[in-house]
């Protein structure tokens, strides 16, 4: 018998070789029943997931929360979400004549909370405490003034959102200045009287262009319709304490801002004071 040539000889070596390589590959590849019920599953997992999803938003928006998409709500399947939430004060009573670090903080269309704190120290003098206004600087109070409208318009000429209370009493004022033909108003909400005296309590002020609400401990206290523009504000007027004039009579701490109105249920979800009334009796080191 004749030895075929080399070329051949060549050719009938590789082809046995690439025939076993050719099968040892299709092993490892899914058989088509096997990848066809992959498909299958993976497609009625989704379509299951799918439904599950729209059976918890419905009963999320209708019945109870099932996501949360914040840390004080009742949601128990956490949603990651960017907070535009800002912070001042944290755990510590703020100081007197000391401005906040928030940053766009717009003329109106925004919610401010914090805790508060009446010592029980009352003043003889008949000016209102204030607690907490916008300005480019600290207003310097160095002798009483009577509690009216216009001493009040006049001795903080630059904020538009002005927190106080009465000297001699437990109540406390949210007041709007608004602007009509160039002249400003000094429109003030219906007092909220007999807060709490020596006991932490959570104010929550949504201010807006159209009406300003005020929660104590998450719950509304009172509201008043704006009918007339709020005064503008620019960029550099910031959120200032209470004046030095005024002691230690009224405090705050735990200063939050939202650059929106926050709604009722998310008040009420983060409406609990975070401080304790220690922080605030405690003596200064």
């Amino acid at each position: 018998m004749s030895t075929p040539p080399p070329a051949i000889q060549d050719k009938m070596l590789k082809q046995p070789l690439a025939q076993g390589a050719a099968a040892g590959a299709a092993r490892f590849l899914p058989s088509p029943t096997l990848l066809s019920t992959a498909v299958t599953l993976l497609f009625y997992t989704s379509m299951t997931a799918f439904i599950l999803f729209l059976v918890l938003t419905f009963i999320h928006y209708t019945i109870y929360p099932i996501f949360s998409f914040s840390e004080a709500d009742d949601g128990f399947i956490r949603i990651p979400t960017a907070s535009d939430q800002q912070k001042a004060f944290q755990d510590v009573v703020a100081v007197s004549d000391i401005s906040a670090n928030f940053v766009s903080i717009p003329n109106c269309g925004y919610t401010v909370s914090f805790d508060t704190f009446l010592s029980g120290e009352f003043l003889t003098t008949g000016t209102p405490r204030v607690l907490l206004y916008r300005s480019r600087n600290p207003v310097a109070i160095t002798a009483k003034f009577a509690d009216s409208d216009s001493e009040l318009l006049a001795k903080f000429p630059d904020t538009n959102l002005l927190v106080y209370f009465d000297p001699i009493q437990n109540d406390m004022t949210v007041a709007v200045v608004t602007t009509n033909a160039g002249t400003k108003h000094l429109k003030k909400v219906p007092a909220i009287e007999n807060v709490p005296i020596r006991k932490v309590f959570r104010t929550t002020i949504v201010f807006t262009e159209t009406f300003i609400e005020v929660y104590l401990n998450g719950k509304l206290a009172q509201s008043m319709p704006i009918t007339q523009a709020p005064m503008a504000q620019d960029a550099n007027k910031a959120f200032y304490t209470t004046p030095l004039f005024f002691g230690t009579s009224v405090k705050l701490a735990n200063l939050y801002f939202w650059p929106r109105p926050l709604l009722s249920r998310d008040v009420q979800a983060n409406g609990a004071p975070i401080a304790s009334d220690t922080l605030f009796t405690k003596p200064a080191k």
